[in-house]
């Protein structure tokens, strides 16, 4: 067999993850990758499963407790994204903080 109808006809296999992670698996989704029919029906599920998702999540309750963490701060140039916002013509880039 070569390795060209290897790639097509079988497969790859991922390995799952070691360890186990500290939460609880989200596995609402898994579907919608399996889902057949191409684009359109896979964009259907997972919407249905959006839907599904929003609804285990609202049912969990409210959190134990909230932390927050900074972000960091970097440098972005006004003239890319922000046309014509420089308060100052010396300015040439303003500090952004990622959400």
């Amino acid at each position: 067999m070569s390795v060209a109808q290897r790639l097509t006809d079988t497969p790859i296999a991922i390995p799952g993850p070691s360890i186990a992670a500290p939460f609880t698996r989200i596995d609402t989704f898994d579907t919608v990758l399996t889902a057949p029919g191409g684009f359109g029906p896979r964009l259907r599920a997972c919407r249905t499963a959006a839907l599904d998702f929003r609804r285990e999540f609202a049912a969990t309750g409210s959190p134990d407790s909230v932390r927050t963490h900074d972000l960091i701060s970097l440098p972005y140039p006004t003239r890319y994204g922000l046309f014509r916002a420089a308060i100052s013509p010396h300015r040439s880039s303003r500090s952004a903080t990622g959400c």
